[in-house]
């Protein structure tokens, strides 16, 4: 699965793309805000999101309240991560419409839990999708054949 990660410090970048990388992922790096909300309009975007808080350009938050403003039938996780340690950081990460929190410095074992959570959940939300899209196809059948058969 493919995520995107958002982060201007380039040490820190670098160490997510090789964890994230050692775990499986296919990352996507961005080199701050306005660079991720290019990929973010991009046809085959990212459905996983590791944002940093404070970037140049368009900060996290204010590029999770962009994509909650979007239609979509294949909805994002958005984890935001930050060195922000004010009690209300994580309460407005979430309300800016994020999935999950983390802080920095972080845990690699809870952030591979946390981006484990993001995937399994991105999973679901596909197959409830095409479920959704199943089941509305044949309703749709099931209507066709109403107008052909006499009741």
């Amino acid at each position: 699965m493919k995520i995107l990660v958002a982060e201007d410090d380039a040490p820190s970048l670098f160490i997510l793309k090789s964890l994230l990388t050692s775990w499986g992922y296919d990352v996507i790096p961005a080199v701050d805000g306005n660079d991720a909300w290019r990929i973010l309009c991009e046809p085959e975007h990212p459905h996983l999101l590791l944002l940093d808080w404070m970037m140049p350009g368009v900060e996290g938050p204010e590029l999770v309240r962009r994509l909650r403003e979007r239609s979509s039938e294949n909805p994002y996780y958005a984890i935001i991560i930050t060195s922000r340690s004010d009690r209300d950081s994580a309460a407005n990460a979430l309300n800016a419409g994020a999935d999950d929190f983390i802080g920095k410095p972080f845990d690699n074992s809870e952030l591979r839990a946390r981006v484990s959570v993001g995937y399994r959940t991105n999973c679901l939300q596909k197959a409830l999708s095409e479920h959704i899209r199943d089941l509305n196809q044949a309703l749709a059948r099931v209507r066709q054949l109403e107008g052909i058969i006499p009741g």
